[in-house]
């Protein structure tokens, strides 16, 4: 029995329906079957209206090659053959129809097919991200290149980045509390050539965090359904890996409590120190005492720490670089003790962006 290629991969889990083909594979695969730098690329990668394809023409690059625009109505007109649909088709498929096409009249035709110009991404989002729904990314261009030069491209390789993984919950602004970044769930359209019908990975993520694992941080494809499925618990682990990342925003969000101006919750520069948040909060107020600050650790304890009011350098342990969910409380003095102390708190509800419990 034929099967193609990659099905024959001994991690590969088959679920046979009508006309749909649910395989569930590694992310390391999973990041093979669509990106450019393998060559399954051309295997894989599926036409769609919006690209534009790069017909080479070898022996006939003057009168035949040149860039094709997919049309909304998928219909390529081409020389001497005309109108032929090209959606769905993958760049070896289409290959194969265009050479015997162009065979009636040329005499063993010889045509590479490439992608020079991307079409844009409709990716879906779901689950504990801080914004869902239906998300539109682009290919960036490289250095040199813009959009005129780019659709006079004729080296039958496109100068553009893909968008990844990574790309799309930054843009997301995030996870929330209970996010599950170790069992990331992305759906893909498989090439009919492949079988069609869908095939499933899932993603941890947390290793790209932690250790710097790029294979899964996966290249997106249009019509990709992204999934992040809810701990039933708070996994502070986590969360400390990803408020010490870029996958949050340029702000940090530090709550400000005690003998100041201005107390709740301040939302900061990336860098900002602990010195320059209570200054944002207005200052300290006469007859202050001791500052407590508490910071969730990696292990997931809380880290708490008391610090003498007195200037300190700018990341020096009195005055450390502050992350999201760090909590400073400023303690009256002896003289100015009343009711206002600290007698315990609990244990913060942190997201990569907010707090949502902090003292009780």
């Amino acid at each position: 029995m034929f099967l193609p290629r990659f099905l024959k991969c001994k991690y590969f889990l088959f679920i046979f329906a009508p006309f749909l083909v649910n395989l569930n594979i590694t992310a390391e695969e999973f990041s093979k079957l669509q990106d450019s730098s393998f060559l399954e690329y051309k295997d894989e990668y599926i036409i769609d209206a919006g690209d534009t394809l790069f017909l080479d023409f070898k022996g006939l690059e003057d009168i035949f090659s040149g860039n094709y625009v997919v049309p909304q109505n998928s219909f390529l007109k081409l020389p001497e053959i005309g109108r032929i649909k090209v959606k769905g088709k993958t760049l070896v498929q289409l290959q194969d129809i265009l050479e015997a096409k162009y065979s009636e009249f040329l005499y063993n035709p010889n045509i590479e097919l490439s992608i020079s110009n991307h079409r844009d991404l409709s990716i879906s989002l779901r689950g504990e991200v801080n914004k869902t729904g239906l998300f539109f990314l682009n290919y960036k261009l490289e250095e040199n290149f813009n959009k005129a030069n780019l659709e006079e491209n004729r080296s039958g390789f496109s100068p553009q980045t893909a968008p990844r993984l990574f790309d799309l919950i930054q843009l997301a602004e995030g996870i929330t509390t209970n996010a599950d970044l170790r069992n990331i769930e992305v759906t893909r359209k498989n090439a009919e050539i492949n079988g069609g019908g869908l095939v499933k990975t899932k993603i941890d993520l947390i290793s790209l965090l932690e250790s710097g694992n790029q294979s899964v941080n996966i290249i997106l494809r249009d019509g990709d359904d992204v999934f992040v499925p809810k701990s039933e618990k708070v996994l502070l682990d986590q969360l400390v890996s990803v408020n010490r990342s870029n996958l949050t925003p340029d702000f940090v969000d530090i709550f400000v409590n005690g003998n100041v101006e201005k107390t709740g919750l301040l939302t900061l520069r990336q860098g900002v120190s602990l010195n320059e948040a209570i200054a944002a909060a207005g200052g300290i107020k006469s007859m202050s005492g001791q500052i407590e600050f508490i910071r969730l650790s990696r292990d997931s304890e809380p880290e708490k720490r008391l610090i003498s009011v007195r200037k300190a350098k700018k990341g020096s342990r009195n005055n450390p670089i502050l992350i999201t969910g760090d909590i400073i409380f400023v303690r009256k003095s002896l003289a100015g003790k009343a009711s206002t102390v600290i007698l315990d708190y609990s244990r913060p509800i942190v997201n990569a962006y907010g707090i949502y419990k902090i003292f009780e």
